[in-house]
């Protein structure tokens, strides 16, 4: 973190201009009116480095009040940089109140300030937060012609269901001219009950898997929830990596089998960007059978291409069909080798090396590997972020997963960047495993 100085300017007689200088090299803020009658002298606030511990007080030394009048003073992309950077230090009851104000801004240049002014808001203080959600349902703002409040932030009430706004959704997404309806499926799949189905249903078959990615997820996530088997047909018929709630949804059912044969018969389909989505869908959620159909697939692209391997490189005036098989070969060549839910060896890094063309082959071949692997984490808040040759994992589980699938005898060089109470806890998590599957640990000595 960078210390941020607060200090009073000279003002005019009815009026204060408070500067705010924040030792960051994207804020340049200076000259903000304060409300009349502010008195004069200085404020400073120095908002330590964090030190690593949660202990830091937000707001140490200043008034939150003054805060949050100062907040609503700053430009939009300076309200966004603090709410994004240092929102745990300026977090506080006082900031509901501006948050409030810029969420229900008529007009807003900024694409993300509202979305994120309304999730803070929530999370601040919910009561406060929920009646504006239910507006923003009823009347999404546009902002320069575009909904900018996401149905993720919209759909954090904790009501499974809302009906009060079955009937109006169903008008919305029937609009043809309608500018929210990627918005509106997606709050159809999280909050719609039944009683809207055949009119939802009757939307969607006028372009099934045609649908962009956003509203393609939400219309089939409604699908699931009301009408499972009609949800779970239509998954299997249009798969895309970018559904990220439909997809987990059906695993979720225990239906996954029912839906990746559809997908890995995508594979072959003429639409090289679809089958590029299949192979993108299989790497994140398939099974050993998918494995062996991302292999075939590439075998017989590679049998194709073999003599135009030249073409396979991105340069101005290219055909379009060599355009999209490097798009298509990138994404099945991606999904072989860092799929989470197999360990290529590295005789098999050799045959992917073997089978792939043009500029890929350059990646590839950085993938071999023999008994040492460099397992290197760090932590972003409360995520944790892992890699080793290259896979990586966002999270503990998926770490333990895929340091699972090495063989017994295998050397792991940790690198483990961050407090002394998480790298002790991963070390711990990591140890276990060893032991477990026959693993050495190693590393760098601390530095003297």
């Amino acid at each position: 973190m960078y210390p941020v100085v607060i200090r009073s300017a000279v003002h005019a007689p009815t009026r204060c201009a408070l500067a705010i200088t924040i030792l960051l090299p994207e804020f340049k803020l200076e000259n903000i009116a304060c409300e009349e009658g502010k008195k004069r002298g200085s404020l400073q606030l120095l908002l330590r480095p964090s030190s690593g511990t949660d202990d830091v007080k937000p707001l140490a030394g200043l008034p939150p009040a003054e805060v949050a009048v100062a907040f609503l003073n700053l430009s939009q992309d300076q309200e966004w940089n603090l709410l994004t950077s240092f929102w745990e230090r300026i977090k506080d009851p006082a900031m509901s109140s501006p948050l409030k104000k810029v969420a229900e801004q008529p007009n807003m240049n900024h694409q993300m300030l509202r979305d994120l002014a309304l999730r803070r808001l929530y999370d601040l203080d919910p009561s406060e937060g929920t009646p504006i959600i239910l507006e923003e349902i009823k009347h999404p703002h546009l902002d320069n012609g575009m909904f900018t409040v996401k149905g993720e932030t919209l759909g954090v009430l904790p009501q499974k269901t809302l009906p009060q706004f079955d009937q109006m959704l169903a008008a919305r997404i029937e609009d043809k001219e309608s500018r929210t309806k990627g918005l509106d499926a997606q709050l159809v799949g999280r909050y719609s009950t039944n009683a809207i189905l055949p009119r939802v249903k009757t939307v969607y078959e006028t372009a099934p898997g045609l649908w962009d990615c956003v509203t393609e997820d939400g219309f089939v996530v409604y699908f699931l929830r009301v009408d499972p088997d009609y949800g779970v047909k239509r998954l299997a018929q249009a798969p895309s990596f970018c559904m990220t709630n439909a997809l987990p949804a059906v695993i979720k059912m225990h239906r996954w089998s029912e839906v990746e044969p559809g997908i890995i018969t995508r594979l072959d389909g003429p639409d090289l960007n679809r089958a590029r989505q299949a192979a993108e869908t299989l790497a994140e959620y398939g099974s050993t059978q998918a494995e062996k159909a991302l292999w075939d697939r590439l075998r017989k692209f590679h049998e194709q291409w073999a003599e135009r391997g030249n073409e396979l490189s991105m340069r101005p005036g290219m055909r379009s069909d060599a355009n999209e098989a490097v798009g298509f070969q990138f994404g099945l060549v991606e999904a072989i080798g860092k799929a989470p839910a197999w360990l290529l060896t590295d005789d098999e890094v050799t045959e992917l090396e073997n089978l792939t063309l043009g500029q890929e082959w350059d990646n590839v071949k950085q993938w071999h590997w023999k008994s040492t692997v460099n397992v290197n984490v760090s932590f972003a808040g409360d995520q944790t972020i892992a890699s080793m040759n290259q896979y990586t994992a966002t999270d503990i589980a998926s770490l333990k997963a895929k340091l699972a699938q090495y063989p017994s005898g295998t050397k792991l060089w940790l690198n483990i960047f961050g407090s002394p109470d998480k790298v002790a806890s991963v070390h711990a998590i990591i140890a276990d495993i060893a032991a477990e599957h026959g693993f050495e640990l190693a590393q760098p000595e601390p530095a003297s």
